[in-house]
């Protein structure tokens, strides 16, 4: 799991928390972080394999007490292992949250803060371990696949209807506890949120750490200077701590200090934002410059986003043209062949999709109101309009016969696979309950 990193005993472990397969969880060191007396905690979600270096997963989110937190997860046998990797060491493990264990033989301390770091020890058996094991032989296969090649015993439509309505709740769920989270302010909801997204799955978590690291009153205070916009979002990114003798690069380093001491910032630490594995198209420069652009062309940039009606509307704001460097520079000292594409079709498509579509259940949650059938429709048919997007998970399902022809199939079997079929939760599952006559335990 995790990209397969670590031996095979610890890929067992990292696939046990991914998937849920202990019998409980103690959690320690949670009252000192929190000043609350024994907050009830919640895994929200156990976060996404990370196939590169650094922590196990990202994007892990939790409750603990009245707060949600949201970063990386690292797994171990016993807590030493964090010293014995040298993970005090490294600025990638600063955005941590929480320490999975067996074994909680000492207490490790943030690098940063000096505090004890949240930990958790599993609660495993021998059978838990089994169907670890069992689901890593499995791994990326649905149980029904060979049953079903051909037609879905049942009716596709009012299923995927079902998944998708589930789907975006939960989405909106998200939106609505960090809306709570920050105040009930809707702008910096969507500042953190598409900021966030606009990282791309590898970058994330660290993207919406910019964001948290950036006040929006300062972003609004330097809407009118482009380089002032790409100093503060590169700046605060630690992508501005190299020497590298560039006119543009030591200007951008100057106005960064200037910023930074005038408006007291703490940037995220160096080496959160990945670089690895990445299409030139998704480089974090690129990226956190093209947002700089967007603030640059469009000041009250969250105003614009809650009005958008649907994903044309959106592809029209995001379609400006970055700073003369960034139109041929993936990162700095890289330059391109030729002038520089924008974002695609499909990452539009998808900031729409997770950022903006679930909205309207937020504003009725602000005015005091439920999610109604007809409020779920409206996102049915906003989400109808957009093509179905393009990876794995969904190109499983097509393979096996399901017909997904827009976003609102596309979002229904990522849904069925996040919250059944990568579980092997068949007899949750209205499709396997028909195929199989007998529960799956894998």
């Amino acid at each position: 799991m995790a990209g397969g990193k670590g031996d095979g005993g610890e890929v067992v472990l990292q696939t046990a928390w991914l998937r849920r397969f202990y019998r409980s969880l103690t959690f320690y060191h949670i009252e000192a972080e929190t000043g609350e007396v024994h907050p009830q905690v919640e895994v929200l979600d156990t976060g996404e394999g990370n196939p590169d270096g650094g922590p196990d997963f990202f994007n892990a989110r939790l409750r603990i007490g009245s707060y949600v937190w949201v970063g990386n997860v690292e797994v171990h046998r016993k807590a030493s292992e964090w010293i014995r990797h040298k993970h005090h060491l490294d600025p990638a493990y600063d955005s941590t949250i929480l320490h999975v264990v067996l074994d909680n033989d000492i207490p490790i301390l943030s690098r940063l803060a000096g505090t004890p770091l949240f930990t958790c020890v599993m609660d495993l058996d021998t059978l838990d371990l089994k169907r670890a094991q069992a689901y890593l032989e499995n791994k990326g296969t649905c149980a029904c696949a060979d049953r079903i090649r051909g037609s879905l015993p049942l009716s596709w439509e009012s299923w995927s209807r079902s998944l998708f309505d589930q789907r975006i709740k939960s989405k909106a769920q998200r939106l609505i506890s960090l809306y709570e989270a920050l105040g009930r302010d809707k702008a910096s909801v969507l500042h953190q949120l598409f900021m966030c997204y606009m990282g791309s799955r590898v970058n994330n978590e660290a993207f919406e750490q910019v964001a948290r690291s950036l006040p929006l009153r300062v972003v609004r205070k330097h809407t009118d200077s482009l380089p002032m916009l790409e100093a503060l979002y590169l700046g605060q990114a630690s992508l501005l701590t190299e020497s590298i003798r560039e006119d543009y690069y030591v200007d951008l380093q100057e106005r960064y200090r200037f910023l930074k001491t005038k408006f007291s910032l703490e940037p995220i630490p160096p080496g959160v934002i990945r670089l690895l594995r990445l299409r030139p198209s998704s480089f974090p420069h690129r990226r956190l410059a093209h947002m700089a652009s967007l603030r640059y062309h469009y000041p009250l940039f969250e105003s614009e986003l809650a009005q958008v009606a649907g994903c044309s509307d959106l592809r029209k704001i995001l379609q400006v043209p970055l700073s003369e460097y960034w139109q041929h520079h993936y990162t700095f000292r890289a330059q391109g062949e030729r002038s520089l594409g924008t974002l695609s079709l499909g990452t539009v498509d998808s900031l729409y999709l997770n950022t903006l579509l679930p909205l309207p259940i937020l504003d009725a949650y602000a005015l005091g109101e439920v999610c109604t059938d007809a409020l779920l429709e409206q996102i049915w048919q906003r989400a109808s309009s957009v093509k179905a997007e393009k990876n794995s998970i969904v190109s499983k399902f097509v393979a096996m016969g399901f017909p997904v022809k827009d976003a609102t199939h596309s979002q229904a079997v990522l849904e069925l696979w996040q919250t059944l079929c990568s579980h092997r939760s068949c007899s949750l599952c209205s499709l396997g309950q028909k195929v199989f006559s007998h529960p799956i335990s894998l």
